[in-house]
C-alpha cells in the first residue's frame, strides 16, 4: 500500500507522529513520515524551515523564530550568540559575559561587542582618559590602579564610571554581596543601592525582595517566601529572621502566645520569642505567674504561698489553740 493522509504501516492503519484520531497533520506538516517505520524526517532548508523533535513541532535551536527559517548569529567555535546569550528571530538577547571575557559589558546582535563599543559616546579617547581633548583621567579608587577598577567603562564624555550589575562606587570598586553558592549578586532576589548613596569605603548591602534575607538575599525567610513569618510578622532583610507581631512567637511566628492574639499574656506580662510569658512581678504592675492570666493582690507579698497554674494561692494557716 502507498499510505496517504498521515498513516503508515503495511495496511496504512497507524497514525504518523502529529496525526491523531481527532485531527492534526503528519509530522505537523514540517516533515515526511516514513511509511515503513512511522518516523518523521523533519524539514531542514531555508525554504521549508528547520524543524526537530519526533513530531517536527519545534524549531532547530539555531533557527529559533516564528517560521524556523531565520538563522541565529553564531560561530563555529562558540556557537549561537557566541555562547553569551539566547536567540529568537535572528537577534540575540540577554548577552552575558563568559568567564574568559575581558569585559562584563556585552552587547551586539550576536553578543559580539564589548565594553565601550556598547555605548554611543561623543568622543573617542585612549583607555583611562576622557574629555574633548582626552587629557583628564578616569576615576581610580580602591585596591585597583586601573580606571573604573578594570571592571566598568569610563564615560569619555562625562568622566564617570559606568558600572556593571553587582558593582558600584565612583570607580566600580564596591561589590554587591554575592550568593556564596552561585556567585550571583544579591542572588537575583534583590538590588544594590546606587553608588551615590554609599560613601567610598562602605560596604554595599542588598535590599531583598519580600520573602528573602541575608547579606546576598540568599536565605528564605522562616515560613517560606510565599508567606514569610506566616504573615504574622516582618522578616528582616539583613538577617532573614522574623520580628513577630503582638501575640505571636516562634522562629516563623507560628506559635500563639498564651491569652491569644487579642490579649497576649493577659497584658500582664510580655510574650517572649518562644511564645512563653514573662510575667510582671512588681508592686506597680502587679504580681503574676505561669501564663500571667490570674492574679491575687494579697498573695504576692505572702511568703507562705504556692503557685498553681498561674495563680498565687495563700496556704491556709492553722488557728492557734
Amino acid at each position: 500500500c502507498t499510505c496517504t493522509g498521515g498513516f503508515w504501516g503495511p495496511a496504512c492503519s497507524k497514525y504518523c507522529p502529529g496525526k491523531t484520531p481527532k485531527g492534526g497533520s503528519s509530522c505537523n506538516s514540517h516533515g515526511t513520515c516514513a511509511q515503513s517505520t512511522g518516523i518523521c524526517t523533519c524539514h531542514a532548508s531555508t525554504t521549508l524551515g528547520y524543524f526537530v523533535e519526533e513530531q517536527c513541532n519545534y524549531c532547530r535551536q539555531d533557527y529559533a523564530s516564528g517560521t524556523c527559517k531565520i538563522a541565529c548569529p553564531s560561530t563555529t567555535s562558540d556557537g549561537i550568540c557566541n555562547g553569551r546569550g539566547s536567540c529568537y528571530n535572528g537577534a540575540c538577547t540577554g548577552c552575558t559575559a563568559r568567564n574568559t571575557d575581558s569585559s562584563l559589558f556585552i552587547c551586539g546582535n550576536g553578543c559580539d561587542k564589548f565594553a565601550s563599543d556598547c555605548f554611543n559616546f561623543s568622543h573617542s579617547c585612549p583607555t583611562g582618559t576622557w574629555g574633548a581633548s582626552c587629557t583628564q583621567q578616569c576615576p581610580i579608587a580602591g585596591p585597583s590602579s586601573d580606571p573604573c577598577s578594570g571592571i566598568g567603562v569610563c564615560n569619555v564624555d562625562s568622566g564617570e564610571c559606568i558600572c556593571p550589575s553587582g558593582y558600584s562606587g565612583s570607580a566600580c570598586h564596591l561589590t554587591c554581596p554575592k550568593n556564596p553558592s552561585t556567585g550571583i549578586s544579591c542572588s537575583n532576589r534583590g538590588s544594590c543601592p546606587d553608588a551615590s548613596t554609599v560613601p567610598d569605603g562602605e560596604l554595599l548591602v542588598c535590599s531583598c525582595v519580600t520573602g528573602y534575607g541575608g547579606d546576598a538575599c540568599e536565605t528564605e525567610c522562616p515560613g517560606g517566601a510565599a508567606a514569610p513569618c506566616n504573615n504574622r510578622g516582618t522578616c528582616t532583610s539583613r538577617y532573614a529572621t522574623c520580628e513577630c507581631t503582638l501575640g505571636w512567637g516562634g522562629a516563623a511566628c507560628e506559635l500563639e502566645c498564651p491569652g491569644g492574639n487579642a490579649a497576649p499574656c493577659g497584658f500582664n506580662g510580655e510574650c517572649q520569642v518562644d511564645a512563653s510569658c514573662l510575667c510582671y512581678s512588681d508592686a506597680t504592675q502587679g504580681y503574676y505567674a505561669g501564663t500571667c492570666l490570674l492574679y491575687t493582690s494579697d498573695a504576692a507579698d505572702e511568703e507562705d504561698s504556692v503557685d498553681l497554674g498561674g495563680r498565687r494561692i495563700i496556704k491556709k494557716k492553722k488557728k492557734k489553740k
